[in-house]
């Protein structure tokens, strides 16, 4: 089997029209198909092999959530080299531990923010901003638009098809450090089986398709939504970006994702939020509201894994 990135990306060919991601600026949607997912990848991943990125090779992401995440993501992943999410709410001196303690020769700066953090590493890496310009410490950094204009040479393209070639499960795809609660951060080293072992699982127990959304808000630095999000790309699905997770409730409404993974405490507080709504309304729309949340329950307790509405 080849690794994630190639999986994603023969699914990408085969719904390329589809939308793959949203991300909203200056108050609209703008849409990412598939297709323009895929070639995008493929021009990243000749501009990494350019840059000298061999297999094996840790890039260090220092990005928010942003469609530039994903798809730098997956031109790492597709030229076999191995992606090294670091938090965009993280200090220079975490920075500067994750990617000494990986040894990452490349870092990837989302926002002119974190390429401000990132330019005091830049010496002796280097440095690619998906937004904004150089910072003056760091004149040499190259701009993520530079790597998805350059024509593919054809050496290069023969270089990313061995690359392709050589891919497989047991290949490292990504080193994740820990919150560091217990200690320093450490960085745990996962496979694209083990990637692949979750989406299996997920198979097992949801129905997920091409026809639906999903709100992605959560950190993609961090395991839980970066592994949905790549499923949500194997299944052809929509993923909508959030920049703000302050905003995913405003998000939800006009969103309205069918499936998306959360953290309790987002689902607490629209509990919350709901039942203090129902205690002030009139007292059969209450009688109604409960009335459905009963039936719901019973309806998905009665569901079957296969999906389908067990018949009485």
């Amino acid at each position: 089997m080849a690794n994630i990135a190639f999986d994603i990306r023969a699914r990408a060919r085969v719904d390329g029209a589809r939308v793959a991601m949203r991300h909203k600026r200056d108050g609209r949607w703008l849409e990412t198909t598939y297709a323009e997912l895929d070639a995008a990848v493929e021009q990243v991943a000749a501009g990494l092999v350019r840059l000298g990125v061999a297999r094996g090779d840790r890039v260090a992401l220092f990005a928010p959530n942003m469609p530039a995440w994903t798809l730098c993501d997956l031109a790492v992943l597709s030229v076999g080299a191995v992606t090294v999410p670091v938090y965009a709410t993280s200090t220079a001196e975490q920075l500067a531990a994750i990617v000494e303690d990986s040894g990452a020769r490349v870092l990837i700066a989302g926002t002119p923010a974190e390429a401000a953090t990132a330019a005091a590493l830049a010496a002796g890496r280097t440095l690619i901003l998906c937004e904004g310009e150089a910072p003056a410490s760091a004149p040499g950094a190259v701009a993520l638009s530079a790597l998805t204009a350059a024509a593919i040479e054809p050496a290069i393209a023969a270089e990313l098809r061995r690359r392709e070639e050589a891919a497989g499960d047991d290949d490292l795809a990504t080193i994740i450090y820990t919150s560091g609660t217990t200690g320093d951060p450490k960085g745990v080293l996962l496979t694209h089986a083990n990637f692949r072992c979750q989406f299996a699982s997920l198979d097992r127990r949801f129905v997920f398709g091409p026809d639906d959304h999903s709100l992605c808000f959560l950190p993609l630095s961090h395991v839980y939504e970066r592994a949905w999000s790549y499923y949500v790309y194997l299944k052809g699905a929509r993923n909508s970006f959030v920049a703000d997770p302050k905003q995913v409730v405003a998000h939800l409404a006009e969103v309205r994702p069918t499936a998306m993974v959360s953290a309790p405490r987002l689902y607490e507080k629209v509990h919350a939020a709901v039942h203090e709504k129902v205690a002030r309304a009139p007292r059969l729309r209450r009688a109604l509201f409960h009335w459905a949340v009963r039936t719901g329950g019973a309806y998905q307790a009665a569901r079957p894994r296969s999906g389908a509405p067990a018949r009485g």
